[in-house]
């Protein structure tokens, strides 16, 4: 699950210094094969993005970058890490399609009338980090297109938010969408 960063460390901060406080995101997707264990689908494109809220690197955090690299997963370690965060939330703030429509990703992704609600969906997300300020990378917005990724191996990938819906669960769409709802007011996005 990702939540805007910034809701977070506040809560984080409450209870931790801010210099022990590290966030980011993973950009792979998994799947629980039995209780207590998952699965993660890892591809050519997966990685692992951090940083420090206070937007410095240290040894410590070389450290953690070198460990999951030795697993082999790319690592990715930038002092500001918020556009990748906002890139992986404006990603995700579409999931909730998918279990409204009760379709895998890749199935999804090619039923008539779904990218452009998603396009719609993923502009709103970048609008609203823009109004916070956050600066993207021509190349963070164009990766794929600036689309939600699909690699192979998530085609037949049912989303955590759809595979909540199809369970009946709580969704983490107040965590996920309600975030950026709340983000948008405070930035005076509509």
């Amino acid at each position: 699950d990702i939540n805007l960063a910034i809701e977070r460390n506040d809560r984080l901060e409450k209870y931790y210094n801010k210099d022990h406080i590290l966030y980011g995101i993973l950009e792979f997707a998994g799947r629980m094969i039995a209780l207590g264990h998952v699965q993660g689908l890892i591809g050519e494109n997966s990685k692992i993005c951090f940083g420090s809220t206070l937007k410095i690197i240290n040894d410590k955090m070389r450290k953690i970058a070198v460990f999951f690299e030795s697993c082999g997963i790319k690592v990715i370690l930038q002092e500001d890490i918020d556009s990748q965060v906002w890139i992986k939330l404006r990603n995700n703030s579409t999931n909730v399609i998918f279990g409204l429509l009760r379709l895998t990703m890749g199935q999804g992704l090619i039923a008539q009338g779904t990218e452009e609600v998603m396009k719609m969906v993923r502009d709103e997300v970048i609008a609203v980090a823009k109004a916070k300020g956050i600066q993207f990378s021509a190349e963070e917005l164009n990766v794929n297109d600036g689309k939600t990724p699909i690699n192979p191996e998530l085609y037949s990938h049912l989303p955590s938010t759809a595979q909540d819906m199809k369970n009946k669960k709580k969704t983490e769409i107040e965590f996920i969408n309600g975030a950026i709802y709340r983000e948008g007011l405070k930035a005076g996005v509509a």
